[in-house]
């Protein structure tokens, strides 16, 4: 748990497919709406990469604060403490590294051109969350669909919605009309 609050819920198969195409394809985008779950979906995928033999390092870009117009590959170099994308590659001296770039959406060339920079380096993988594809060469894109609601009660967006009551406190989900009411939400 990196302080989500919850647990991981109804997404594993997708998450193992992603890690699979991340390790195969090294460039990754999740899409889909805001609020969707792409970022915690990418942060579940490098936390099963991790706990594999040869496990990548993993480095979190976060573009919410960028503009359009920025020099994101300067900022990532300064982000992991190197001069340059290049020193950061020499610095791995041969081991793997997951770059998780998130919310491109609002500097999609920006962030295209950012992990371009990365497809020249076979030991670094990129896992991407926009909204929209990043439109590069060798892009691997995944859709996030919202969360099951088909089982009722017992579906796994409920179960999401349950656990996030739960943790702000809400107590009256345990009476049956009100269980009711947010199934219908």
């Amino acid at each position: 748990d990196v302080g989500w609050g919850t647990d991981f819920v109804g997404r594993g198969e997708v998450a193992d497919h992603v890690g699979d195409l991340v390790d195969r394809d090294r460039i990754v985008t999740l899409t889909g709406p805001g609020g969707i779950g792409k970022t915690r979906l990418a942060h579940e995928v490098a936390g099963r990469l991790g706990n594999t033999a040869g496990s990548p390092q993993t480095v979190v870009v976060e573009l919410a604060p960028a503009v359009p117009g920025d020099e994101l590959q300067l900022a990532f170099a300064r982000h992991v403490g190197q001069p340059s994308i290049d020193a950061f590659v020499v610095g791995l001296d041969g081991s793997r590294a997951l770059v998780i770039v998130d919310n491109c959406e609002h500097v999609v060339t920006e962030a295209a051109a950012l992990v371009e920079r990365f497809a020249g380096h076979t030991q670094i993988m990129v896992l991407a969350t926009s909204r929209i594809p990043l439109g590069i060469d060798g892009e691997s894109i995944v859709p996030v669909t919202p969360l099951d609601t088909s089982r009722g009660e017992t579906s796994e967006a409920l179960e999401l919605f349950f656990q996030r009551a739960e943790r702000a406190g809400v107590s009256w989900l345990d009476q049956p009309e009100q269980r009711a009411a947010a199934l219908e939400i």
